[in-house]
């Protein structure tokens, strides 16, 4: 049991016993509830829910909050959290860490619900959000959460689920950051994903990860074992451009999270990753296509591992990175409305966006560094990253791929740029560069997976 589920446990015991002493005096107003802190850490507080008419059923215009639901098409199949509470004074201390979960789930969508109704009110997504804990009957796994748009069939599912904990840290289900972030997911789907067309391929690897093998998401081998690799057709390109629209979708997701909370590394309080999803840290650049479309074809051809969802993640931090240090340039990160200033800036960006990524992701090549002409201006941008997009970096794959005979297997671990192990060679100023962009992928799965 860790030191999280202890605190909650042994508070919850305590204030019941008080609370039979305590006075009367009416309903609650508020609730005891754990809180990840922008510093680091996370404390108990007095959460005020303004939105959940009844805490005894976690069901409310936020969110529905579903204990190890069953998913069918449409979303989830079962009742609602039913939360153990006592009353102490004003306050309601839930008597178990399945009570805390759910009602701490609704109060981060709540928070999220009240803050996007100023923000982005021209927001596709509707509420109350469906959302699942303990979550056991989607392909297994734990210390994970995810967002899923549609099944395989093209049914919409719009469920987010967080699997069971079992680590030492904050448990996922209190952790608002991974919260904002897979909610992040869903606002990427209906700004994007449904521009994409159902047939999609692309939309089948990004944006259903509930039928993702392994957390699950390296079993793309069978799914894209049809693709022509070697005449590099359209669909072989289209796929590229999904694993590159996955990489912005988590890094646009990571840098959201963060700016909700205003904890840049949140993911290590869950997911302890040793801050290599850490926003607020300097970028380093961003790969090429070239090297998404060499870890796309490794995929396809040998079935060994998963280097191109590797590769998304990777990116995903340093999208991040350089989000969060253009928003910290372009307003005072110290102004009382600087989260507000940004979101409305970032969402708007976004929407703005939509029609050139549409074009570009169906009938031509995605370059990875245009997610950051939608922020800083299309020439600025595009300028900058000509210079360093390490096209060394994808070299230094082609060359270590060259070797490889097409009906040889290799072990991932022969291909290290995929991996992030290359590190900075005193006094080599050029092997910094191609170096700096692969530190992060060698962490790819720490977080969470969708």
């Amino acid at each position: 049991m860790n030191k999280y589920v202890v605190k909650v446990l042994g508070l919850s015991i305590l204030l019941t016993l008080v609370s039979a002493c305590g006075r009367g005096s009416g309903d609650p107003e508020k609730v005891l509830l754990p809180e990840i802190q922008p510093d680091g850490g996370s404390t108990l507080v007095e959460a005020r829910i303004q939105t959940l008419g009844n805490v005894h059923e976690v069901s409310g215009p936020a969110a529905i909050v579903y204990p190890n639901p069953e998913l069918v098409v449409g979303g989830y199949k079962g009742d609602p959290a039913k939360p153990h509470v006592v009353a102490s004074n004003d306050v309601w201390i839930p008597s178990d860490v399945q009570s805390t979960a759910a009602l701490s789930i609704y109060y981060a969508y709540e928070r999220l619900m009240l803050f996007e109704n100023s923000v982005f009110p021209d927001s596709r997504i509707s509420w109350p959000r469906k959302v699942g804990f303990d979550v056991t009957s989607i392909g297994g796994g734990s210390n994970n959460a995810f967002y899923a748009a549609e099944d395989n069939d093209g049914d919409i599912l719009d469920v987010t689920a967080i699997l069971p904990y079992s680590g030492n840290g904050l448990a996922i289900a209190y952790n608002t950051g991974i919260i904002a972030h897979e909610h992040f997911h869903a606002h990427f789907y209906r700004i994007f994903g449904e521009l994409l067309g159902r047939s999609s391929e692309g939309k089948s690897i990004d944006l259903n990860p509930h039928h993702l093998e392994k957390a699950k998401g390296c079993g793309i081998s069978s799914k894209l074992s049809k693709y022509d690799v070697e005449k590099k057709t359209a669909h072989f390109q289209q796929a590229v451009n999904s694993m590159i629209f996955r990489g912005w979708n988590e890094g646009l997701a990571d840098f959201y999270g963060a700016l909700f909370t205003g904890a840049n590394n949140f993911f290590d309080e869950s997911l302890a990753s040793d801050g290599q999803r850490d926003v607020g840290k300097p970028t380093d650049g961003i790969y090429t296509r070239k090297v998404f479309e060499y870890a796309l074809e490794r995929d396809i051809s040998y079935g060994e591992g998963c280097n191109s969802l590797g590769l998304a993640y990777s990116m995903g931090t340093q999208v991040a990175r350089r989000v969060a240090q253009h928003y910290a340039k372009k307003y005072d990160a110290k102004a009382p409305d600087f989260k507000e200033k940004v979101a409305i800036d970032f969402f708007k960006s976004l929407m703005n966006s939509r029609s050139k990524i549409r074009e570009k992701y169906k009938d031509g090549e995605l370059l990875t560094s245009w997610i950051f002409g939608v922020f800083e201006g299309p020439g600025k941008a595009s300028e900058m990253d000509r210079k360093r997009e390490m096209e060394r970096a994808a070299k230094a794959i082609i060359e270590a791929l060259g070797s490889m005979g097409k009906n040889k297997k290799r072990s991932d671990a022969n291909v290290p740029t995929y991996q992030g192990t290359g590190s900075k060679k005193k006094g080599d100023q050029k092997d910094e560069e191609e170096s700096a962009t692969s530190k992060q992928a060698e962490s790819s799965q720490n977080g969470t997976a969708e």
